[in-house]
């Protein structure tokens, strides 16, 4: 994920369904990327955005 920012307006869009579609293409990204470091084919996005205590 070198030279991609993920900042906390993509986040809270991706929260609040706005998304616009470099937002959307970052979020892939990152789920990519996550997928890739634990080894998880099934994970995702939702799972990245959840909030746990």
């Amino acid at each position: 994920m070198q030279g991609v920012k993920i900042d906390r307006r993509t986040l809270l869009a991706a929260k609040s369904g706005t998304l616009t579609k470099s937002d959307f293409a970052t979020l892939i990204k990152l789920r990519n990327w996550v997928r890739q470091l634990r080894n998880d084919d099934k994970l995702t996005i939702d799972d990245i955005l959840k909030q746990e205590d």
